[in-house]
């Protein structure tokens, strides 16, 4: 995509004005990052849901587009506060490791040292991205468990949640979460009230002894 876009930039820089072409580039450029962000977003969690149900790409994708948008102020709030979270790691890991190396290079005597620490708070930057991706991916698997029990059960005798006590106590602890609660369950009682109710069957009479 960027090298499609970087021919078309440079065959209408020869047939346009340079400022309506850096300013159509810059739309085209920030429409595509949107759908690069949202096919990869779509692309994880359907294949999270490909590892929970075992059906196909296309039937896990709609799946779990449709959890997502029903629980979408869950995802919204945990996605937001879990970002959050493993970027402070990412900074914690990299700045520590910058320290570290740089008390390292002062004790060996070191007189030019601040280079070697800026190398060594990059690599340990890579290193935090790589380890916050993969809590990332559990953090999603995790979740996206967790609405689709919430979309199977109630929690009743006959349907109780697979979920630990804990976990539904985390996600449910965000006043914004409950709010989206109890709209699922005004949700499903509307559902309930439309669904025709089904009339007794008829019983007929013993036979005499």
């Amino acid at each position: 995509t960027r090298a499609l876009l970087y021919w078309v930039e440079k065959k209408l820089k020869k047939k346009m004005d340079y400022n309506i072409v850096r300013a159509i580039m810059c739309v085209l450029k920030g429409l595509f990052w949107c759908l690069e962000k949202f096919l990869k977003f779509v692309n994880t969690n359907a294949y999270i849901m490909v590892g929970i149900k075992g059906k196909s790409f296309c039937v896990s994708a709609r799946t779990a587009f449709g959890l997502i948008v029903a629980n979408v102020v869950r995802v919204g709030v945990v996605n937001g506060i879990s970002g959050f979270l493993l970027f402070l790691l990412q900074v914690f890991i990299a700045v520590a490791s910058a320290l570290a190396s740089a008390i390292v290079f002062e004790l060996l005597g070191f007189s030019f040292w601040f280079i070697p620490c800026l190398v060594v708070g990059v690599v340990g930057w890579v290193i935090g991205k790589a380890f916050s991706a993969i809590y990332s991916m559990g953090i999603d698997t995790i979740l996206l468990c967790f609405c689709l029990d919430s979309s199977n059960n109630d929690g009743s005798a006959q349907r109780p949640y697979y979920m630990s006590g804990a976990l539904k106590h985390f996600v449910e602890s965000h006043p914004h979460l409950k709010r989206d609660e109890k709209n699922n369950s005004k949700e499903d009682d509307k559902k309930k009230k439309k669904e025709p109710e089904t009339p007794p069957l008829p019983t007929t009479p013993a036979p005499p002894p």
